[in-house]
């Protein structure tokens, strides 16, 4: 009787994966051979199927790691209970729990087993077909993004991809900056799950292409998903669909989030409307207005830079920063009182004695601050 109960387990889930069915499909044919409900758990403890049950008493706690598949004992109180890690090379994936109202004995143990091994084939499954699709969307995204993109070409792949590149309405730019690019793909990819979009790596950040989606709602989920703590700067830009737009809300986007790590404001999310006088900086004529007013407010000191090879700026800008705070100022630079006072002479030398003053020294550090960013937007733009 045992054995058949095994063997009639096995024909029914061999069935059940040629089918090609969920998680949901093969937990019952387990919980039918036992008469008991079975519970399957992803593998941050996420209900997948069946009944709900205390991840507290059960879950990935239970297999901290466990190399083998073997089950194990459970007394909590839900009951006496049995659970099966799902495994896959690359580690603990989920498990399979169940509780009856007495003690399950070693048979329904083994068949337990049997829908976990049958768990990972389709868990192997899915993410042979999820990574398919990613590398897919990835190259689609990636050419579509290029500048030199054919229209007819690029609406081909989108067919084959299932995207839709008329439906999008934001385009975003998740940009970790020096920090770990892990968090911003993670981030990227729960969001175009959770908004029905498209998301794929592209130089050196993410993009999430976001159909019907409003900037509000946008942000609400990211705070949502984040916990409030973003890992990276997003720069969020309007489109109205099509490839054309498509590629020039990307580079808005990715401008956004360049200014913001040039703000020091790594973490934030914003629209470039929100950027104020910087918005200007993603204009021909606004970059032309700003470098007219860089080069009059601290142009002798930028070119005392370039002929000496010094960087007499970033002292400027450091000094102004911290309220012209002397010891503060040389903290940070690890450099001599002397090598201050001496840089803040020549300082004086080039741009006059007003420069220190309140209102004059607020436009020499608006004008520090502008020209570091017009470097670092233009950076960003001579990369691939």
């Amino acid at each position: 009787e045992t054995r058949k109960r095994a063997i009639e387990l096995r024909e029914n889930l061999t069935s059940v994966l040629i089918r090609g069915g969920s998680f949901a499909d093969i937990g019952i044919e387990p919980e039918r051979a036992n008469g008991v409900p079975i519970t399957v758990l992803g593998a941050n403890d996420e209900l997948l199927a069946g009944p709900a049950v205390d991840a507290s008493e059960v879950g990935r706690s239970t297999f901290v790691d466990t190399a083998t598949q073997s089950p194990r004992r459970l007394h909590t109180a839900a009951g006496e209970g049995v659970a099966v890690p799902v495994l896959l090379r690359s580690g603990y994936i989920g498990c399979l729990v169940t509780f009856a109202p007495t003690t399950l004995d070693d048979e329904a143990a083994r068949l337990l087993t049997i829908g976990a091994i049958s768990i990972s084939l389709v868990a192997v499954s899915e993410r042979s077909v999820a990574e398919a699709e990613l590398r897919t969307r990835g190259e689609f995204v990636n050419a579509l993004l290029a500048p030199d993109a054919d229209e007819a070409s690029i609406r081909r792949r989108a067919r084959s991809s299932g995207i839709d590149i008329d439906a999008v309405s934001l385009v975003v730019v998740l940009d970790p900056g020096s920090g770990d690019p892990r968090g911003a793909a993670q981030l990227a990819a729960r969001l175009s799950g959770e908004l029905r979009g498209w998301s794929a790596d592209h130089a050196d950040h993410v993009v999430v292409l976001a159909p019907g989606t409003s900037a509000v709602e946008f942000k609400e989920r990211i705070t949502r998903l984040s916990g409030g703590s973003l890992p990276c700067a997003v720069g969020i830009a309007t489109c109205a669909g099509g490839s054309r737009e498509v590629r020039l809300s990307h580079e808005v986007a990715r401008q956004t989030a360049t200014v913001l790590h040039a703000l020091g404001r790594r973490g934030d999310c914003v629209e470039a409307s929100e950027l104020g006088v910087y918005r200007s900086l993603f204009s021909q004529a606004g970059r032309n207005e700003i470098t007219s007013f860089i080069d009059l407010t601290i142009g002798p000191v930028l070119t005392h830079d370039v002929e000496r090879q010094r960087d007499l700026a970033r002292t400027l800008s450091v000094y102004l920063e911290q309220s012209q705070h002397h010891a503060r100022t040389c903290s940070i630079l690890h450099i001599h009182a002397n090598t201050l006072y001496q840089r803040l002479r020549r300082a004086t030398q080039l741009m006059g004695p007003r420069w220190k003053d309140p209102e004059h020294s607020l436009e020499v550090q608006l004008a520090l601050r502008l020209h570091g960013l017009m470097q670092q937007l233009a950076t960003t733009a001579t990369r691939p």
